[in-house]
């Protein structure tokens, strides 16, 4: 297994954890699962697009650690709809729902649903969104 494919399938992995979260969450109306939900999307997230900067060349040893790496390499290797796509993910998944506690259940499904998207897209060969 290659490491973009190591790493796409622990993006899809945490994915799962974060639809089987929110569809816990949804069933027993309960925020804090559905925060949980909401920062292992962002991490799928994060997972993917570094799936991106491998399969755009980077190794395993050069992908940010931090988000403002994160966000340089974004810029640098992706286009402006991955870039905002980003952008849109991480304020809604991690800012509003983690950390703020906004929690929309159809929202957050849809969220995760987009990410998925991305990663499927990913598997199959294209680079953005």
């Amino acid at each position: 297994m290659s490491k973009f494919e190591s790493i796409v399938e622990e993006a899809q992995e945490i994915l799962l954890f974060a639809f089987d979260e929110l569809k816990e969450a949804k069933k027993e109306q309960d925020e804090m699962t559905a925060r949980q939900a909401a920062e292992k999307g962002y991490l799928a997230l994060v997972k993917a697009f570094n799936a991106l900067f491998v399969k755009k060349g980077k190794k395993i040893e050069e992908l940010p650690l931090s988000e403002r790496g994160r966000r340089f390499f974004i810029h640098k290797l992706a286009g402006r709809k991955e870039e905002k796509f980003y952008d849109s993910m991480r304020h809604s998944l991690h800012i509003d729902g983690f950390h703020e506690g906004i929690i929309m259940f159809d929202s957050l499904e849809d969220d995760l649903n987009d990410i998925e998207r991305f990663i499927l897209g990913l598997e199959n060969g294209n680079e953005g969104v």
